[in-house]
């Protein structure tokens, strides 16, 4: 099993012309893609203290119907969103923060970091930010809710994804991709940390996207089910944004990215670059005008190539070179006398592959007698929220949302024309894959409703204080 997660290794970032001739790393298209500080958007905490308070679901479900987007290509939208959250500068009031070591020894053999942001003391409402499959802690999209948090009078605590290198550092019990364990660990973390410091987590809202906003609801879900069994509520609330409606679909609709861009794609060092000079110029408001804009099936193969190995593949990679290791699988080929075969066999990994090589050989799953695609099924998005009555949840997606089959599209129309109580399901025609978030309205709209749904449903007792 691996040690707790390494200190950060700086890296030196080649030059444009470099790595004009290659694909590059994870980290360095990171900081190819990030803004100077001098660029940066700046964390102002409290500065949106005009911010909306919905009193009911029905404002709320008013606001969510009235959130538009542009019609860009899904890829462009979603390689610009995440783009633009990596234009947003850490805080820089280092005394708010601290890392929360919490032990979930059911779950993982280490205690789990939670990094946690107090800015605005005890009592504010806390925002939990579930990053997307295989997104940790310092992510673009984590630091972008944690701005949305902090600017609205909210703390934050950042729960990596359980796919994420930070968390399989933390020798996990089950295989990762396991949506009902990783659900109850992340209750249980949770819990913790309620127990911990109870007047910072008495008001909680989970805010997930992609992966984590799959993980949110059926967080939720296990949070009633402890209700109805005579446990303190502890989420008020759920805003999730592209939600995958199941997760071993979505994975499958990420294999097939590779076939697209087979032949046709540009170089991604002048697209990313490029991206980075048109966000800053033009900014969501203005896109349209950017060429960039233009840019659909055809002629977007190089924007699928960057969803594809910066979204997907590159996490997928290490992913299954852990579990091999550290789950005593040992089915690749040797890292050190067999490097080429082993690099070519981890460039070519699929989801289904792992699924049916490594994941079903887990003993829990085996225990349960079901295969991955079933447990997906079993822990669906709309299943989970059948099951929920008392949790006020917010869905926000994109009907033109890649990781999403024709199929789960329909399951999240049919929720929208049925949202009813204190749940409702959003589908924007436009957006992509969490693409949704490029625009500062659905920005705003996230944090309002993460702010106000502590008031939407039943109330919890106070805590005790001792």
């Amino acid at each position: 099993m691996l040690t707790a997660t390494a200190h950060r290794i700086p890296v030196k970032l080649p030059t444009s012309s470099q790595l004009a001739r290659r694909e590059p790393t994870q980290k360095e298209y990171e900081r190819l893609v990030t803004p100077s500080r001098d660029n940066q958007k700046k964390i102002e905490s409290g500065s949106k203290s005009d911010r909306v308070e919905f009193t009911t679901m029905d404002q709320a479900r008013q606001a969510a119907d009235s959130l538009t987007f542009h019609p860009l290509d899904p890829f462009v939208s979603s390689v610009a969103s995440s783009l633009d959250a990596r234009s947003v500068s850490e805080p820089k009031n280092p005394w708010a923060r601290e890392y929360m070591y919490v032990s979930v020894e059911e779950f993982y053999g280490e205690p789990i970091p939670v990094e946690v942001g107090f800015d605005h003391g005890p009592d504010a409402p806390m925002m939990i930010i579930l990053p997307g499959i295989f997104g940790g802690r310092e992510g673009g999209y984590s630091t972008a809710y944690k701005k949305i948090a902090l600017e609205r009078g909210m703390n934050y605590a950042v729960i990596a994804n359980p796919l994420s290198e930070e968390s399989l550092g933390e020798e996990p019990v089950n295989h990762p991709g396991n949506i009902e364990q990783e659900a109850a660990s992340t209750l249980a973390i949770l819990e913790r940390l309620q127990e911990k410091k109870p007047e910072y987590f008495d008001k909680v809202t989970l805010s997930g996207y992609s992966y984590g906003a799959l993980l949110a609801a059926n967080v939720a879900k296990l949070d009633e089910a402890k209700r109805e069994a005579g446990a303190d509520a502890l989420v008020d609330g759920v805003i999730a944004v592209s939600p995958p409606e199941n997760l071993f679909h979505s994975m499958e609709q990420l294999d097939s990215l590779r076939q697209v861009y087979a032949e046709g794609a540009g170089p991604i060092t002048a697209t990313a670059l490029l991206y980075k000079t048109e966000i800053a110029s033009y900014g969501y408001e203005r896109f349209m005008e950017s060429g960039l804009a233009e840019r659909t099936e055809g002629t977007n193969l190089t924007e699928v190539k960057m969803a594809d190995r910066y979204g997907s593949r590159n996490g997928m990679e290490e992913m299954v070179a852990t579990v091999d290791s550290d789950f005593e699988h040992n089915k690749l080929p040797h890292p050190f006398f067999e490097y080429f075969e082993r690099q070519r066999v981890l460039d070519n990994m699929t989801y289904v592959q792992y699924s049916s090589e490594w994941f079903s050989e887990d003993p829990w799953m085996k225990e349960q007698g079901i295969t991955p695609e079933q447990l997906a099924d079993r822990n669906s998005y709309s299943k989970a929220l059948e099951s929920l009555s008392k949790t006020p949840v917010m869905t926000l997606l994109s009907a033109d949302d890649y990781i999403l089959k024709p199929d789960d599209v329909q399951n999240f129309e049919k929720l929208e024309q049925s949202s009813v109580g204190l749940e409702h399901v959003r589908v924007l025609e436009h957006g992509g894959h969490v693409g949704i978030l490029f625009n500062p309205a659905v920005q705003d709209f996230v944090g309002d409703f993460a702010f106000s749904a502590v008031n939407l449903g039943e109330q919890k007792p106070p805590q005790d204080q001792g």
